[in-house]
């Protein structure tokens, strides 16, 4: 699947490829983080701002990151099911969480409190019995589709996806919320020594106005460079009895967010917000499965499980809410 990838531009070219391993070309770039996607809204100069804000912004205009990452992801998405699956469609997420909790199961007593195997499978299989009968696009996603598994060419030309390992069929839903979501664990204040307060921790982990509005940006780039698609794919179809004019193909080539209606925005919005909870649950998980890796790092890997699992638990009743959202748009 790599090979098709790269192929298609979406990766680092393949220069090996074994059954024990896959090799990538070098890419002369930089790692994506969050920032580049969170503040690509906010003043470059704005003084009150304390992140690292050079990332693209003195090379991309507003919103160009987020179109080229749309861009490629729909690619992406529109990739046909690799044979590997077997025609299963079993959305990735749910088969990496079922291998994790077996394993998990094997080592059940370095479980830290408040987990249980039984609590972990009871949430599992709500959440599994919540989305069954969703109307939830499965494409070939990426499965981990972070922005540190995101990489742009220094000049700001390109980007490329790093990490496939967990690629298969899967929402796409997950891969777009992903993006957006803020995962790093509260830290110290800069200005003095003492810990944040639960309300301040709390405030770090919840989503802004301005990142809500780069989702929704996003996700009309998303819907836009899935309209070119559908388009481009109409044009080969009908090109071999009929020439089209080079001004139907110069608009078909670049349509504008204001092509879309408000219904298809907000119904791709809330199939993507649907899946906050579930990458809380998905990470919490993969560090509980981490803990019985390296138990030599048992504190770290259980702060992390239970950092995400307690936003699991905090928005979990958006599954409920965005799921009656998405059902009075369809």
């Amino acid at each position: 699947m790599d090979i098709e990838i790269a192929k298609l531009n979406l990766a680092p070219k393949v220069v090996v490829s074994t059954s024990d391993l896959i090799i990538h070309d070098f890419f002369n770039g930089k790692e994506l983080s969050e920032d580049d996607f969170i503040h690509l809204s906010c003043d470059v100069n704005n003084n009150n701002n304390n992140h690292q804000m050079v990332h693209f912004k003195n090379i991309l205009p507003p919103n160009k990151l987020g179109d080229m990452v749309a861009t490629k992801l729909v690619k992406l998405h529109e990739i046909n099911c690799p044979k590997e699956f077997n025609n299963d469609h079993t959305p990735m997420l749910w088969s990496s969480i079922d291998r994790m909790i077996k394993h998990i199961q094997k080592k059940s007593w370095t479980l830290p409190p408040p987990f249980t195997m039984e609590m972990l499978r009871e949430e599992v299989e709500k959440v599994k019995a919540q989305l069954r009968d969703l109307p939830l696009k499965i494409v070939t996603g990426h499965g981990d589709f972070k922005p540190a598994n995101l990489m742009a060419s220094h000049d700001g030309s390109t980007v490329v996806f790093v990490d496939f390992e967990l690629s298969g069929p899967n929402y796409r839903g997950f891969d777009i919320f992903k993006l957006y979501r803020r995962g790093q664990l509260p830290t110290k204040k800069s200005n003095n020594d003492n810990q944040n307060t639960k309300e301040e921790e709390d405030e770090l982990c919840l989503p802004t106005n301005n990142e809500k509005l780069e989702l929704r940006k996003f996700v009309s780039s998303y819907l836009s460079a899935l309209k070119i698609n559908s388009n481009k794919n109409s044009e080969c179809a009908s090109s071999s009895s009929s020439s089209l004019s080079s001004s139907s193909s110069s608009s078909s080539s670049s349509p504008s967010s204001s092509s879309l209606s408000p219904r298809e925005e907000n119904k791709l919005l809330a199939e993507v917000l649907l899946f906050e909870p579930l990458t809380w649950l998905e990470a919490s998980i993969f560090f509980l499965f981490a803990l019985t890796e390296d138990e030599e790092h048992q504190q770290k890997w259980s702060d992390l499980a239970i950092h995400r699992w307690d936003n699991y638990m905090k928005s979990k009743n958006k599954i409920n809410f965005y799921a009656s959202e998405l059902m009075k748009i369809e």
